[in-house]
């Protein structure tokens, strides 16, 4: 389901059962952020020609929707990033999922301190949460495990999409980096 102004929701009738399910739905949320962004870039040149004061409005509204997406790739939880990290990441290694969360939220903390920004230090509030919730486990739902190479196909897809929205947002992060 959209949300306004929160993106995609995912709402299912019946439980996941892989972990292909729980990767398609944790990146289709932010996926879908680039159909408006790359719509909004693509009427920019026909605002050009016929509504000038439209330029401005369109090309801010792309790139935040790109930045506010490609955040929520990132692998900390409870993005969906950190959704990702942990369905493709315990395919390699059982572990993987908690050192990167326990990197992740380190990473986040050390820049909410540096910065002041009390938004990034309710974000490492929830990924300490997660980290005790888990009591240091393997961080994998309890899904049909995927293979290797199905992993690396999920982890390919994730990785286009970031790029994809990272290109579309970069005025916008760069602006609050």
């Amino acid at each position: 389901r959209l949300v306004p102004l929160l993106g995609g929701y995912a709402i299912s009738n019946h439980p996941i059962k892989t972990q292909e399910e729980q990767v398609f739905i944790s990146l289709m949320g932010p996926a879908i952020g680039i159909a408006p962004m790359l719509l909004a870039y693509g009427l920019t040149p026909f605002a050009a020609q016929y509504y000038p004061a439209a330029i401005s409005p369109l090309l801010a509204f792309a790139s935040i929707c790109g930045a506010l997406n490609f955040f929520n790739l990132l692998p900390i939880w409870p993005l969906d990033g950190g959704k990702l990290t942990a369905s493709i990441t315990a395919v390699f290694h059982d572990r993987a999922p908690f050192y990167i969360f326990v990197a992740s939220t380190a990473l986040v903390g050390l820049v909410a301190v540096l910065s002041q920004r009390l938004f990034l230090l309710f974000i490492v509030v929830l990924g300490v949460q997660h980290l005790m919730q888990t009591g240091g486990s393997d961080g994998r739902a309890p899904h049909a495990r995927m293979s290797k190479n199905h992993a690396i196909l999920c982890l390919g897809a994730w990785l286009f999409t970031a790029a994809t929205l990272f290109m579309g947002g970069v005025a916008t992060i760069l602006r609050f980096v």
